[in-house]
């Protein structure tokens, strides 16, 4: 077990170095410094807030609010900082998808192995 663990913590190393880890992390620092977009993402979880709980509590909600809520919702997920993370974050789970493949391939192998 200790030889698994002692691979399993090389993975993980060598997954943490790789440069695709290394490019979610950077791209996410540069989101979170985008002033202009935290202040959008703010706004638009707090209004999004807003009319939860007026949904929930039965009340109307205003017309002003429906359309400043979509505005945001387009400027939020339309913002380049944000679409390059989504970019890099997706061929991170690339790689992920295709460790694990590996490794259940190799499951799979010693099954057929033993058939």
């Amino acid at each position: 077990m200790k030889e698994i663990l002692e691979r399993a913590k090389e993975l993980g190393e060598a997954i943490a170095a790789s440069e695709r880890l290394e490019a979610v992390r950077t791209i996410r620092k540069e989101a979170d410094s985008d002033e202009a977009l935290q202040a959008d993402m703010k706004a638009l979880n707090e209004l999004s807030e807003r009319i939860a709980k007026l949904e929930k509590e039965v009340k109307p909600v205003e017309p002003q609010d429906k359309h400043k809520l979509r505005e945001l919702q387009q400027k939020v997920t339309g913002s380049p900082a944000l679409q390059k993370l989504a970019r890099a974050e997706a061929d991170f789970a690339e790689l992920m998808n295709r460790v694990n493949r590996t490794i259940h391939e190799q499951f799979a192998a010693e099954s057929d192995e033993e058939k």
